[in-house]
Parts: structure tokens; C-alpha cells; sequence
């Protein structure tokens, strides 16, 4: 596998999203002469190569629906630098709870470790990773305001893409190339962001 095809193969597994009873998403999957991968807000794909392992074979999407030309207009635009992952919400990025450990009744506390002086167990939103996807809306346009998940945007910036062609309004979607491959990326509903960022002003000002 040739440096190409590596960060091909990188990439491509990172889009993967899960197994649902509508599509099967875990995998790449073939369809016509390219090689496909998607979770559902983002979608990349490249002329098929063999990735070295077996190609999805469940229901998935066809991806016509998305990649024809749709004639919709889109302006070139710098995707901003952002964070990936964060701290998890729920144990402060260190993947331990400490707190009502002795309240719990969740059934899940079997995990039990013996943490410094504490007793904790493993974080069971990241797994106890310690750190979560980041979720947050990344304003990349004005007039109208265009909103992109911040993982998104960090994850196609790793493997070399500076630029995307972004819609005027949701729920057009943004286009992207990088080495070998070319993707398309779904906006945050605008509408909802502004009420949320919105209630987060008005909590602030109680505060």
C-alpha cells in the first residue's frame, strides 16, 4: 500500500459511521467504479482501490443522490483551524467518575477501580477516553450564516484540505478534494443553531 492509498484507507475508515436496521455504514463500499464511505454528515469517496479488506456487503446509500451535479451555487472558502475531540462533559476529560459513586444505581458501577485514594470507574460516555467528538458549530460564512461540526472540518483539515466549497443555505451541502479523493460535507441546520447559541446567550445573562 503506497502512501496514497494509506492515507486513502485512513480517512475512508474514519467517515465509516455504524450499523443501523435502515444501512449498513461500517464499511467502504463499492458502487460503480468508486470506492465509498459515509456516517451520514460527511462522505468521501475515490476510484476503487483494494483497501485490504472486505468491502461492506449490507444495504447501504446510493450515492448518486448526492455527488450528481446538483447546480447548486457555492463559494470558496478557508476551513478554519478547530478542534477535533474535547473534554468529555461528563468526568472533565479524565475518563474516571468520582462523584456519586456511592448514590449510584445504575447497574454499570462493576467497574470499580481503586483510583489514588478515590474508588472511581471508567466514564462511560467516552469510554473512558476522556475526550468526546466535538460537536461545536464553527461559523464558516456570513449572509447567510453557514454552520459546520467542528470534527468535520478538523478531520478533512488533517489530511490536507484547506478549502471547500460552501452553499449559500442549508441544507445544501459543501464540497471538498484532497489527495485522491473528494467529499462532500452536510451543514448544522442554521435555524437550530441560532436558537441554541441563543439560549446559551440568555443562560449567560442570568447568570
Amino acid at each position: 500500500m503506497n502512501t496514497t492509498e494509506s492515507t486513502l484507507h485512513t480517512i475512508f475508515f474514519e467517515v465509516c459511521g455504524e450499523r443501523s436496521d435502515r444501512y449498513d455504514l461500517s464499511q467502504p463500499y463499492a458502487w460503480g467504479g468508486f470506492m465509498y464511505a459515509t456516517n451520514g454528515h460527511i462522505m468521501v469517496r475515490c476510484k476503487r482501490v483494494d483497501f485490504g479488506t472486505d468491502f461492506c456487503n449490507g444495504k447501504v446509500p446510493d450515492p448518486s443522490k448526492i455527488t450528481g451535479d446538483d447546480g447548486v451555487p457555492r463559494r470558496l472558502l478557508p476551513i478554519p483551524e478547530c478542534n477535533e475531540s474535547k473534554p468529555c462533559d461528563a468526568c472533565d476529560g479524565s475518563g474516571l467518575i468520582t462523584s456519586g459513586l456511592l448514590e449510584c444505581e445504575c447497574g454499570e458501577c462493576f467497574q470499580i477501580k481503586l483510583n489514588g485514594q478515590n474508588l472511581a470507574y471508567d466514564c462511560l460516555e467516552c469510554a473512558a477516553k476522556g475526550s468526546q467528538p466535538n460537536d461545536e458549530a464553527i461559523l464558516v460564512a456570513e449572509s447567510p450564516k453557514i454552520y459546520f461540526q467542528a470534527r468535520y472540518l478538523a478531520l478533512i483539515r488533517r489530511h490536507g484540505v484547506r478549502e471547500f466549497n460552501v452553499p449559500f443555505k442549508y441544507p445544501d451541502i459543501a464540497t471538498f478534494s484532497g489527495d485522491g479523493f473528494e467529499g462532500w460535507l452536510m451543514p448544522m441546520d442554521t435555524k437550530q443553531v441560532e436558537r441554541e447559541l441563543q439560549i446559551e446567550r440568555d443562560l449567560s445573562r442570568k447568570q
